[in-house]
């Protein structure tokens, strides 16, 4: 699909004659308005969009906008039709949800629930017909598409008590069977074969178990299916995550026996007393380092060393700071040191 021609389908709105068709939900915080704002790479989109709002009340939900189509672009009678395509600018948090639906005039409804994983930019959906599923049981139970009643669009926000807010635009139907998220759940199909996830099945959470949700390593643009430590932890290499690399020594992960089970070993053979380094590049747009942190902790055995031996630590940052502490080891056996971080 091909965001940037116009497409000749049935249009449900664009919203350049007003919202007043849009109903909102009774005493919900829900607040709708038109917005002069659209994606403007498009020269179709005209010039307004239709600004959805609110607020969840402790159970997440916010509330949703329905608009009366029994007379309107919904009453065809061609099967080929497969998605219903809107372009959304979400302003909320990753995570948020639209719950689309779609109510025949015998009362069964359609949902397809949608994630929210790019924020402040548009973004054009493809909601494949055939993977909406009954929510409501009161008809036949047979998909009729040609016999729509209403579209309703429902807000859900990430957490419990989150405001919602989205841009809306450009909500038609379209005989494209092809979608930028086949499964909804905002990770973009190709983040998701690239980083060896299914882009068929929605992945609502942490593939590879390091305390962060697929969809907020999409937003990260880290790896979903990489396990990454969460901080306060920076690595206890019981696992394969970051890549540390040594240079002049060599840096391989051990099993050792007793404590702990697996462990960074690191050898060398000084020249002028200096042995080498081992570093990684730990950098995480998820990970944040507070100041509530005041140290660094390491457990350390230098069995195959010297008493006197020395660790230089250092921490370089983002612009290029680089920030370092000496540790002179005391015992061949294991023992925590603890560097403060207020001594780099």
């Amino acid at each position: 699909m091909d965001p940037t021609k116009k497409m000749l389908f049935p249009e449900i709105d664009n919203f350049e004659n007003g919202i007043a068709s849009w109903l909102v939900d009774a005493g919900s915080s829900v607040t709708t308005s038109v917005a002069l704002t659209t994606d403007t790479t498009v020269s179709w989109n005209y010039q307004k969009s239709m600004l959805i709002s609110g607020k969840a009340t402790g159970n997440y939900y916010v509330g949703g906008v329905q608009k009366d189509v029994a007379s309107d672009v919904f009453n065809w009678t061609s099967p080929d039709y497969k998605a219903l395509n809107m372009l959304i600018k979400a302003n909320g948090q990753v995570g948020d949800r639209l719950n689309v639906k779609i109510q025949e005039t015998d009362g069964d409804i359609w949902q397809f629930t949608q994630y929210i994983g790019d924020l402040n930019t548009w973004t054009y959906l493809g909601l494949l017909l055939d993977r909406f599923t009954r929510v409501g049981s009161t008809g036949n139970g047979t998909k009729e598409f040609n016999k729509t009643q209403f579209i309703r669009i429902e807000l859900q926000s990430a957490t419990s008590t989150g405001n919602v807010s989205l841009y809306i635009d450009n909500i038609n139907v379209s005989t494209s069977n092809i979608s930028g998220d086949t499964d909804g759940d905002g990770i973009p199909n190709w983040f998701e074969v690239s980083n060896n996830l299914n882009a068929s099945i929605a992945n609502t959470g942490d593939t590879d178990g390091d305390g962060w949700s697929d969809l907020a390593e999409y937003a990260a643009r880290t790896n979903p299916s990489q396990w990454t430590p969460h901080f306060p932890l920076i690595d206890n290499f019981e696992r394969v995550g970051y890549t540390w690399l040594a240079d002049g020594i060599s840096a391989t992960r051990s099993t050792q026996v007793g404590f702990p089970t697996s462990s960074l070993l690191v050898n060398g053979i000084a020249t002028n007393y200096f042995g080498g380094f081992v570093g990684a590049y730990i950098y995480n747009p998820l990970n944040t380092l507070p100041s509530v942190y005041k140290s660094l902790t390491m457990l350390i055995n230098n069995k195959n060393g010297n008493i006197g031996d020395k660790l230089e630590l250092q921490f370089q940052d983002k612009d290029g700071d680089a920030y370092a502490f000496t540790q002179v080891l005391i015992t061949a056996d294991w023992k925590y040191y603890t560097i403060v971080l207020d001594r780099l």
